[in-house]
């Protein structure tokens, strides 16, 4: 899920944006939390719990390219260009393949709360699967062949 942020994305607006995979704002939009919603566990995984600590407890702002520079967002575009921009985005992925992205997406939400050594175990085992799809040898083949690949998801 690509979140896209124009204008105000304060408390439960921010909280939603916080459980998508990615999020886009626009140059005008202003980020804060008074939480309530999730927002004391999801925003100080992406900036850190002393950030999300001032974000909080002052109910400070901050604008774009702040929440830019806190990796809070991961694209600042032009002002009225958010969901442009996360249209591109999506369009990106669909290009790649289904079950890779599925996979990756799964090891890294589950992951991210494990112990390196059992995350690298479940990066593994995905890998594995994948070596055995339609799709990789549908990759391989247009790496090859200098074209486009029309992947499946099988």
């Amino acid at each position: 899920m690509i979140s896209a942020i124009e204008g105000f994305a304060l408390g439960g607006g921010l909280e939603l944006a916080l459980v998508g995979d990615m999020i886009v704002a626009g140059a005008n939009a202003k980020l804060g939390l008074m939480p309530g919603g999730g927002g004391t566990q999801t925003l100080p995984r992406l900036i850190g719990p002393a950030l999300a600590k001032e974000m909080m407890w002052t109910g400070r702002r901050i604008g774009a390219d702040e929440a830019c520079k806190f990796r809070l967002v991961n694209h600042v575009v032009e002002a009225g260009k958010a969901l442009d921009k996360a249209h591109e985005l999506a369009k990106t992925i669909c290009a790649n393949a289904p079950l890779s992205v599925i996979f990756t997406k799964s090891v890294i939400d589950r992951g991210i709360g494990l112990p390196l050594a059992e995350g690298m175990a479940a990066e593994g085992d995905v890998s594995f699967t994948l070596y055995f799809t339609d799709d990789r040898n549908e990759g391989l083949s247009a790496f090859k062949e200098k074209r486009a690949a029309q992947f499946k998801g099988e």
